[in-house]
């Protein structure tokens, strides 16, 4: 849900990360730019089929702007993501962690991230999922030679920049209100 490389400096990339047999090479409503088509992690240094946001959707742009919301629904008919600005978070989703109520993304802008269920059957390549908090330095991703040196301008070579630089990740961390999961009632 919440992805990018090195520098963090051109937004989130939303991305999904399948086996074989789950492409996304159809028409989407969706806000953010796709990337790669083909979701399987064998592909494109596992690339995945990922999405990318506006720069404000992750990094220093989204810290200056007072960070935002990630939702994300996951149905049976495809996987969507919503970015709310801090000053753009629906009423129906609960910003006091006290409040239960539950979303209704159906009443929600277009997302981000759109995933239907066209050319990739998502109960079959998801399920029994978890939530992980990870910040990978030198990642398959982001270690990969096409991205690292090339995209970023990134010096040297990942392994050794990371091993050599601690100062660089000082402010390397996440923090989060809270995480919340509901289940659809219908």
């Amino acid at each position: 849900m919440v992805e990018t490389t090195n520098q963090g400096n051109r937004g989130n990339q939303v991305t999904l990360h399948t086996k074989k047999g789950c492409k996304m090479d159809v028409k989407r409503k969706q806000v953010g730019n796709a990337q790669q088509k083909d979701c399987n992690h064998a592909k494109n240094d596992n690339a995945g089929c990922g999405v990318e946001g506006e720069q404000a959707t992750y990094g220093q742009a989204l810290n200056a702007a007072g960070g935002g919301v990630y939702a994300m629904e996951w149905r049976d008919a495809g996987i969507r993501v919503w970015f709310f600005p801090r000053d753009e978070i629906p009423s129906d989703i609960p910003t006091d962690v006290a409040n239960t109520t539950a979303p209704d993304p159906s009443q929600w802008s277009e997302p981000l991230a759109d995933f239907p269920n066209t050319d990739c059957d998502i109960g079959n390549h998801f399920r029994n999922q978890s939530i992980v908090a990870n910040i990978d330095l030198c990642g398959e991703l982001a270690g990969a030679e096409s991205i690292y040196n090339t995209r970023d301008s990134c010096p040297g070579i990942c392994s050794d920049y990371v091993a050599t630089n601690p100062e660089a990740f000082q402010t390397a961390y996440w923090q989060w209100k809270s995480w919340r999961v509901y289940t659809a009632t219908s």
